[in-house]
């Protein structure tokens, strides 16, 4: 028996009623409540004292800290397919094929085919395709929509 024990007064002795009376204990004493079978940690899901919350780096950088910028691709690696000279294609494609617009979209389309068939071997070719394709799809489609007021222009004027 330890001294403690020896200090609580026991249900048994005479002159007492009710459950054993707990002393406020300093650190290290045992809980009157009974341990969780789930182990020792916090209801709220933080770990114990000493341990690194998930997903933390001992260096002290947050989590939720961006990545480190790897300054695009590395020697060895193909570059990636610029988006605009997908788009163009995308763009270009659906002028050509949906038929109202084919004159606008051809040209422009096949530049962005030339561009992403060439943009590993000569990313500069690729960019500079791209760069006039959307200029002569603009330059196509303006020219398209000035002619269409054109004509509306003229059947207004005769009627």
């Amino acid at each position: 028996m330890s001294e403690r024990d020896d200090e609580r007064p026991s249900p048994e002795q005479p002159g007492q009623s009710g459950p054993p009376q707990y002393e406020p204990g300093g650190y290290g004493e045992q809980s009157p409540y009974p341990q969780s079978p789930y182990g020792q940690g916090s209801p709220y899901g933080q770990p114990p004292y000493g341990q690194p919350p998930y997903g933390s780096t001992q260096s002290g950088s947050s989590p939720y800290s961006p990545a480190p910028y790897t300054g695009g691709p590395q020697p060895g690696q193909a570059p990636s397919v610029p988006p605009s000279t997908i788009v163009l294609a995308v763009i270009s494609g659906l002028a050509t094929f949906t038929g109202w617009a084919a004159p606008i979209g051809l040209v422009p389309l096949i530049m962005a085919i030339i561009a992403l068939a060439s943009y590993k071997s000569d990313l500069e070719k690729a960019q500079r395709l791209t760069r006039w394709g959307w200029i002569l799809f603009a330059v196509l489609a303006a020219v398209a929509v000035l002619i269409v007021l054109l004509v509306v222009a003229l059947v207004f004027a005769r009627s």
